[in-house]
């Protein structure tokens, strides 16, 4: 997957609130913002590295309240995503480039699928009414 920004190292502070943190980043204390809503009190530990999405050079006007977006955060040394939309786009750009082998037979997608009054991430289907419902999970 490659992003539309460029990635930034910084060291994780501290949760502001549910959705920012405080990074330190060139030099200075800044905001970003944390697109998931869980604790992460395993991940997000004061001092850790972690990797920002850099949205001050956006082309379109914005209204973002802070300049960055926490991505990834380095834990154990292995790099874990806490971008809680990612697994959803990951799903998704992989059946379009029809990496899932089990999946091929079904070439049309659709994206939170109401079934029996729950929300599922995506109902795939084919020509002939063939369904199957797929839940991704991080």
């Amino acid at each position: 997957m490659r992003w539309e920004y460029p990635l930034l190292q910084a060291q994780y502070l501290g949760r502001k609130n549910r959705f920012t943190c405080e990074v330190y980043l060139e030099k200075r204390i800044q905001y970003a913002h944390i697109p998931n809503s869980s604790h992460l009190g395993e991940l997000l530990i004061p001092g850790c590295t972690v990797y920002l999405l850099d949205y001050r050079n956006e082309k379109k006007p914005n209204k973002r309240k802070t300049p960055f977006t926490l991505l990834l955060v380095r834990s154990r040394n292995i790099l874990a995503c806490v971008d809680a939309h990612m697994p959803n786009r990951l799903f998704q750009e992989n059946w379009e480039k029809k990496a899932f082998p089990r999946w091929v037979e079904y070439p049309f997608l659709k994206r939170e699928v109401k079934v029996y009054g729950e929300r599922i991430d995506f109902l795939l289907f084919s020509e002939k009414g063939k369904k199957a419902f797929v839940e991704v999970k991080s």
